[in-house]
């Protein structure tokens, strides 16, 4: 039985409440009884999509809806996601590992279960952020929740709905039955009344419901007295009126009675369905991590933390060590709160023995998640799992474990490659050749698969960070820059549109912008545009500065000029981008550098500046990107710890960089960059994400972009190049610096669109691998660790792994070998998804030796360096330029044609396909390196067929947004039954409100409608929204049409507030244009060729269904 009490509970009575389950927790816990309570749960989740399903099923013009039943048939998408969100929730064991307290039948059930249950019913399943925090505070100010009780309690409410939704739904279900039953009983009543013998019958039909109904049900009997009152004095079914009357009544009811308590009983359900499917859509809108900020006993602890760190920390950091406080919590037996009590009180203990000393070791989170997390959990009796102490060992032996994998299973590849492809067989000069091609393949499949599994051993360690929203602050000051050349007008443009950018999505007082700038190469130090160039960016820098107006300009330009380079033999900017940078550092700090103009006055206010941002030309920073960076690398665990004996970072981190994803537009701009790109965009799902160096060795590979201290880069690079000798310079100031992932920052940067732009920009990268080459064999007492070392020789050994694969092909395709092993061993190294790409890559291959002759004899050209912009702005995708750029592939696959029909291999299918193949590489680039063409043009037939959509769609909105509806359209519309035809449940949203005015705007534009018709109608939406009651500008999400009132729960969506922003941009520029073009123009004849057809349509449907 549905209740009947519609009121809600006071505060006192939540409180009453909250107080009272708080005394009786004797807590515990039973695998079996979590289990149990696990499998009920999966059981109501699917009784509850079978209950609705019998339920819209049984449905039909006999059956009377309540209001009840309407409200749950038109919002069960809502209770949809929830059942959706529990199953995807309570997939994970650990979800219901919580303490569990004796019900009232002294079964074990978990504690937030019977809270969550208790509280539901109090408040009649209607609740809010106000109701929900003042119940848990109060029940914890006696019995503290654990971590994973409050992260599962607004699931726990879900499910509490959900089983009061399905007692509802099986309340109608069981009433529908009884009134079916009942209205058969009617049609025998009345068919029997209508015999010439009925009267007898009517007695024995009477006698048979007195027999079958010792006592009647109530829906049975009111829905059966109903109809037999409606009947009237019929024959003579009184009698059978008049003995269910007398049943009734010695059950103690009348039908008046009993109408009442139906009216009731029916209004309580209303009640209780709506306030139900209200708290549904409220948890899922709610950001219960915010909500849970303020009821978290164990952030009240941890904020204790001496260093004084805690409270600023990041929500994710925050996350990372109450996960941490869980796991030894599970293991210990240990409360939470007692965990991070301990943890406070190591920390306090380092705190004062170190007399207050600034140190890493003074905040809590050192024992949370860094090395001190191993004294705590000996502290408080943790036992590891057996997975944990493999995880222990593999980090404390890192380099032996990791290193020692790849040889030892490259070791066993390659042999059983040599074994399975007869290569003992060759020449011995042949077979050293085929041994080291077959460890360069066996190699790569081993790094996979080393990959492969250490990723899954070890847990991703995502880094600290603080929250920065509030702002940056003058402690840490950050310049954001983006090293680049003078070209032309168009690039200076795009570069400032790209600052642009940036400063709008990372707006802070203490973070500023510049474009560092070189000249081209000349041969003269001076060149007669430099001037011109250098003003061009200087008038955008002051546009910008002027539109952005601030007591210190954020937007600057620094250039440098050239310099005599002997290894070059021009002119140019010293070091290239290595030089820019490292001369910004030293002009940051007042040092003389190669930069002219107005640098004193122009770097002025960047002398306090710690941080710098570099940035490539195509590259992205996010939404408060920034922010990010700035809080990770000043978070006291990763602040930098120097070795000022070997100048070298030995803890935290100089260099912080951001996960990198492909811009949208650049992911789909050619064939070449959908198969050859990452996949695009952000998974703003999956914050963890594994970087194996990072998780097992502790820092990164750094890769160009990223933040990095000035004072602490400048310390460890000083003197470690020698100039004019290398172009990349990222890998080793990452060595020297260390480097860590920002996992919550990411940056959007950009892809090649065709093969020619990703050649040169590949040439270019394993140029500058192989200049770093001599770093590898410094002394042992050097500074590298082994790490460091292979991660150069493994960038080596990556650049020729498309050789390798070449060689193995070719060679086994006109030897002896076996060629089915080889060209295996090949496509695994390749992977199956680099297998065109392998053909391609030949190209860049070939130019090694240019590359080890300038290292090795000539030292020149060793800064030859060519940008992303320009290698892009040389798009030549046709066949003829595709040959020219790659003459050698193409030189190199006619001789081995020429080999291969002089050696009498032409029968053998697989080398002549490989062969030619590679001949055919400049086609295939060409084809791949199209871009794609997105302009597509409709036919007159399909411009007429979506006008007529538009016509249908406009005069929908013309027809639902009436009067009564305050001339706004409503969320949904109900057709049936007639009666609700007007009834439109939840009212009106923002998005309702935008998408109505689009339809308006749409219709002026494209001649469905007047410009006088559409501001009348716009006048009166308008005079609607004027009422709506706001909040700080912004609308709630839904609105009551008849009164425009907000309905509770009242809560601001930024989905939908933007969603109506975006709507009133496009409008106005609708609005504007048609007020711009002639009264009587060619869309209104379009427009009124498109309503035409459709009348026309509309009588031809009309007229058949008429016929019919």
């Amino acid at each position: 039985m549905v209740r009947t009490r519609l009121g809600r509970s006071s505060p006192h009575g939540i409180e009453r409440l909250a107080r009272n389950l708080a005394l009786f927790a004797q807590l515990s816990f039973d695998e079996r009884r979590a289990y149990l309570f696990a499998q009920k749960a999966r059981e109501t989740i699917a009784r509850t999509r079978i209950a609705y399903g019998l339920l819209s099923k049984n449905l039909n013009e006999r059956t009377r809806s309540t209001q009840g039943v309407e409200v749950l048939l038109d919002n069960f998408y809502i209770v949809e996601g929830a059942l959706m969100e529990l199953g995807a929730s309570w997939k994970h064991k650990a979800t219901l590992r919580v303490p569990q307290a004796p019900d009232a039948d002294g079964e074990k059930q978990p504690r937030v279960f019977m809270i969550t249950r208790a509280f539901t019913k109090e408040v009649d399943a209607l609740m809010g952020r106000d109701a929900i925090t003042e119940f848990l505070k109060t029940y914890q100010k006696n019995a503290p929740l654990s971590i994973r009780e409050l992260d599962i309690f607004p699931d726990m409410l879900r499910y509490v709905l959900i089983e009061e939704l399905l007692r509802q739904i099986e309340w109608n279900l069981a009433v529908m039955k009884e009134v079916a039953t009942a209205d058969e009983w009617y049609e025998r009543i009345i068919k029997t009344s209508r015999r010439s013998d009925a009267l007898p019958r009517l007695r024995k039909l009477t006698s048979l419901l007195a027999s079958e109904y010792n006592i009647v049900p109530q829906a049975f009997g009111l829905h059966l007295l109903h109809r037999l009152d409606q009947a009237g004095k019929e024959g003579d079914i009184r009698m059978v009126s008049k003995w269910l009357k007398l049943s009734l009544a010695k059950q103690g009811s009348t039908y008046t009675q009993l109408s009442t308590v139906s009216a009731q009983a029916e209004r309580a359900q209303a009640v209780t369905i709506s306030n139900a499917i209200t708290s549904l859509r409220y948890l899922a809108q709610v950001r219960w991590d915010k909500v849970s900020l303020d009821l978290n006993m164990i952030d009240a602890v941890l904020a204790k933390d001496p260093a004084e760190v805690f409270q600023h920390i990041s929500d994710d950091t925050r996350s990372l060590y109450r996960r941490t406080i869980v796991r030894i919590a599970d293991r210990t037996g240990a409360h939470d709160i007692d965990v991070a009590r301990e943890a406070v009180r190591m920390a306090r203990q380092q705190y004062e023995s170190r007399h207050g000393i600034v140190d890493r070791r003074n905040h809590v989170g050192y024992y949370l998640v860094d090395e001190g997390v191993d004294a705590l959990k000996v502290a408080l009796g943790y036992i590891p799992k057996p997975t944990e102490r493999l995880r222990k060992y593999i980090k404390e032996h890192s380099t032996s474990t990791y290193l020692g994998f790849v040889a030892v299973t490259t070791i066993i590849l390659s042999t059983l490659l040599i074994a399975l492809s007869d290569t003992v067989m060759l020449p011995i000069a042949a077979m050293l050749v085929m041994v080291t091609v077959g460890m360069l393949l066996t190699s790569e499949i081993a790094l996979a698969l080393a990959h492969f599994l250490f990723t899954r051993i070890l847990e991703p360690k995502p880094l600290s960070a603080l929250d920065l929203k509030e702002g940056v602050g003058k402690g840490r000051r950050t310049v954001v820059v983006m090293p680049s050349m003078f070209r032309d007008a168009v690039s200076a443009e795009k570069l400032l549109q790209r600052m642009e950018t940036n400063f709008v999505a990372n707006n802070d007082p203490d973070i500023f912008y510049a474009v560092l700038m070189d000249f081209r190469d000349a041969i003269k130090q001076r060149m007669p545009d430099d001037e011109k160039q250098v003003n061009e960016i200087a008038l955008g820098v002051a546009n910008l500065n002027e539109r952005y107006p601030s007591p210190t300009p954020r937007f600057l330009l620094f250039y440098r000029e050239r310099k005599w380079s002997a290894a070059e033999n021009v002119f140019m900017g010293w070091e290239r981008k290595r030089g820019k940078l490292r001369e910004f550092n030293q002009l940051l700090r007042g040092k003389e550098t190669s930069y002219i103009g107005d640098v004193k006055e122009a770097v002025a206010p960047l002398r306090s500046v710690r941080y710098v941002i570099t940035l490539d030309e195509d590259t992205e920073l996010v939404r408060d990107g920034a922010r990010v960076l700035i809080g990770t690398i000043d978070h006291p665990l990763n602040r930098p710890v120097e070795d000022k004996a070997r100048n070298i970072v030995t803890q935290g981190y100089g260099i912080i960089q951001p996960r990198a994803a492909l811009r949208f537009v650049d992911g789909s701009a050619s064939t070449f960059s959908h198969l050859f790109g990452s996949f695009p965009g952000i998974d703003t799902y999956s914050s963890l994400i594994s970087d194996l160096h990072q998780d097992l060795f502790g820092d990164a590979i750094f890769h160009g972009k990223g933040i990095y201290d000035v004072d602490v880069v400048e310390s460890t690079m000083s003197g470690r190049i020698p100039n004019d000798t290398v172009l990349s310079h990222d890998l080793l100031e990452g060595l020297y610096a260390r480097v860590g992932i920002a996992s919550g920052a990411h940056i959007f940067e950009g892809f090649p669109s065709n093969y020619r732009e990703h050649a040169k920009r590949l040439h270019r990268w394993i140029r500058g691998d192989w200049q770093i080459i001599g770093w590898i064999f410094r002394p042992r007492g050097a500074i590298f660790s082994p790490i460091a070392r292979f991660r150069i020789f493994d960038n080596l050994r990556r650049s020729t792994l498309p050789i390798a694969a070449l060689l193995a092909i070719v060679f086994s395709a006109f030897s002896q070998a076996d060629e089915s092993a080889w060209t295996i061993a090949a496509l695994l190294a390749l992977g199956s998804g680099q297998l065109v790409s392998a053909i391609l890559h030949i190209t860049e291959r070939t130019v090694d030796w240019r590359r080890s002759t300038r290292l090795l004899v000539s030292k020149k050209k060793l800064l030859e360096w060519q940008t992303a912009y320009d290698a892009a702005a040389e798009k030549k995708n046709s066949v003829l330029g595709f040959t020219r750029f790659m003459w050698v592939s193409v030189c190199g696959s006619l001789f081995l044609v020429y080999l291969e029909f002089h050696g009498g291999h032409v029968d053998e299918i697989l080398p002549v396909v490989w062969i030619f193949s590679w001949a055919a590489a400049p086609f295939f680039a060409s084809i791949i390196s199209v871009e794609l063409r997105r302009d597509y043009q409709p036919t007159a037939d399909e411009r007429l067929y979506l006008h007529k959509i538009a016509a249908r769609t406009y005069w929908f909105f013309l027809d639902i947004a009436t009067a009564e509806e305050q001339w706004l359209a409503p969320d949904h519309l109900q057709e049936e039954p007639p009666s609700k035809r007007h009834s439109h449940g939840l009212g009106v949203s923002p998005t309702n409100l935008g998408m109505y005015l689009l339809s308006l705007s749409g219709a002026t534009t494209l001649g469905l409608s007047s410009v006088s018709s559409c501001s009348e109608r716009m006048g009166k939406a308008f005079d609607s929204i004027d009422k709506m009651e706001r909040y700080k500008g912004h609308f709630f999400n839904w609105y009551e049409l008849k009164g425009l009132t907000p309905l509770a729960p009242q809560y601001i969506s930024s989905v939908d507030s933007a969603n109506l922003a975006l709507s009133l941009i496009a409008v106005r520029g609708a609005l504007t244009e048609a007020c711009n073009i002639p009264i009587i123009n060619i869309a209104m004849f379009e427009g009124l060729r498109a309503k035409l057809a459709v009348l026309l349509e509309s009588c031809e449907y009309s007229m058949q269904h008429a016929d019919a």
